[in-house]
Order: structure tokens, then sequence, then C-alpha cells
């Protein structure tokens, strides 16, 4: 009986600290933009809108599109600051190709160009042969940043962390190979301090929480 306790006990606290570790670490890929924009647009959403100054905290930007023509390809541009910040990664949306693309007969890939000495992120997408995308709106890529440099965040809280297309080399192609230069808002995130209060009360309540059931079931 007492190693079933044991061996309940010891569930119970790796499927909170799991849970813990899912709200840190866990980077959803919206299929749905949170505030969509007129076409035509490129622009960034991200699931966080504080970022803390925590030494190798992970979080992904998503970058979104609408057009009010066909696409056949597309190209972003996106400077970072590389004194606090390193892209890590940067995907598709749907895997293989954007969501933006997604249901296209064939796509052509290419790897994303990430220079951390500069700070900046370089992707795009074309489509083959006769097909074209309709006008309408989509997800185009995810880059995955990591802070590498706490002690300079610390010194901004209360400022913002800004994400700058570059609109000269931010563009969508329609079919007969024209260029269109969408509207590129930047994108900012609020610096806070290493635990933000939202965090340490999640924190707190499942630590709590965990004391509590766990005491339950030992009696």
């Amino acid at each position: 009986m007492v190693k079933t306790k044991e061996r309940k006990t010891s569930i119970i606290l790796f499927t909170v600290l799991a849970m813990i570790i899912l709200l840190f670490c866990l980077q959803a890929k919206a299929l749905e933009p949170t505030n969509p924009h007129p076409a035509d647009a490129m622009w960034i959403e991200s699931d966080i809108v504080e970022l803390p100054a925590n030494e190798g905290y992970m979080f992904n930007l998503t970058v979104w599109i609408n057009t009010s023509e066909p696409c056949y390809s597309w190209q972003f541009k996106i400077y970072f600051n590389n004194t606090y910040l390193n892209a890590t990664r940067a995907g598709y949306t749907a895997g293989s190709k954007s969501e933006f693309f997604q249901g296209q007969p064939m796509t052509m890939p290419v790897s994303p160009v990430i220079d951390n000495d500069v700070g900046y992120v370089l992707y795009g997408e074309t489509l083959i042969g006769e097909a074209q995308r309709d006008p309408g709106y989509g997800s185009l890529a995810w880059i995955e940043f990591e802070v590498t440099d706490a002690s300079i965040l610390e010194q901004l809280v209360g400022n913002t962390s800004i994400f700058e297309f570059d609109s000269e080399n931010s563009y969508y192609m329609t079919p007969d190979l024209e260029k269109t230069y969408p509207e590129v808002p930047s994108h900012e995130l609020v610096i806070i301090p290493e635990y933000s209060s939202i965090l340490m009360l999640v924190m707190a309540t499942a630590s709590i929480a965990t004391i509590i059931f766990v005491k339950k079931k030992l009696q």
C-alpha cells in the first residue's frame, strides 16, 4: 500500500512539473490572426505581449500576410535587437509549406537566412508552374528567439523590444512576377522583470495545489 501511494505521488508530481514546463516552452502557431489587417499587409503576431528579462527564455513570432491580388511568391526580412536576442530557427507554419500556400500543388521552399551578427531573418517561398494563390490572408512562417543577455534587458525594463520589417525586402509577387509592397507595421513586446507577477501566481498556485493534494493522498 505504501509503495502504491508513493507511485501515485510520483505520477502526480511529474504531471504537475510537466504542466509547468509546458507553460514556459509551448509555442502555439496560430491558425487565425488575433489582429487581422486589411490588404495589403504583412505583420507579426506573438503568443506573448511581455518579454521577461530571463536569460534563456524562448518565444515565437508568427508572420502573417493579407493580399488584395493573386500571389505567386512572398519574402520578408525582419530586424531584431541582437544585443540581447538570437534567432535560433524558423519554419513554415504548415510544415513543408506556409499555411498561406497550403492546398497548392507544389511550392519551392527555401532555408531561412538567420544572421545574428547583424540581427535579421530573411525568408521566402514561391509556387511552381501555373499555380497562384487567390487574394486573402494566411500565416507564412514562425521564428524562434532566445534571450541571450538578461543584463541588458534588465536595464530596459518598461521599454519595448521592437521587431521591424525591411520594407524594401518584404513583399509578395503576383503571377506576372510584379512585386507588391504591403504595409509592414513593426511589432513590440514590453520588457518586464525576470519573473512577472502572473507567472509567479501560476507557479505558486500549482505548488500549493500539489502540496495539498499529495498531503491528502498520504493521509
